[in-house]
């Protein structure tokens, strides 16, 4: 799965954001914030990933338990995949 074309992470004010640049900007209507987890699963997706990847790379940042990590990627990808800014 990947994002979808048409966005970059940058730093605003201190902050990791995901911003929509082109056409994107308008069907997004804002910028995603992230925080530093979701800064290291969103460059995961900017490459192409899988879900099980992204665990994997939360367990060996965090040392956090592989129920935790799938989870967590859970919970971040959903909104992802409700605004359809997911391509699998």
């Amino acid at each position: 799965m990947k994002i979808a074309d048409g966005f970059a992470v940058r730093e605003v004010a201190g902050k990791s954001v995901a911003i929509a640049v082109g056409g994107k900007a308008a069907s997004l209507g804002g910028m995603i914030a992230l925080n530093e987890t979701g800064k290291l699963l969103f460059s995961l997706l900017t490459e192409g990933t899988t879900e099980e990847k992204m665990a994997d790379a939360l367990i060996a940042e965090y040392e956090i338990d592989r129920a935790t990590a799938v989870a967590d990627v859970a919970a971040f990808l959903a909104p992802l995949k409700d605004a359809k800014l997911i391509e699998e």
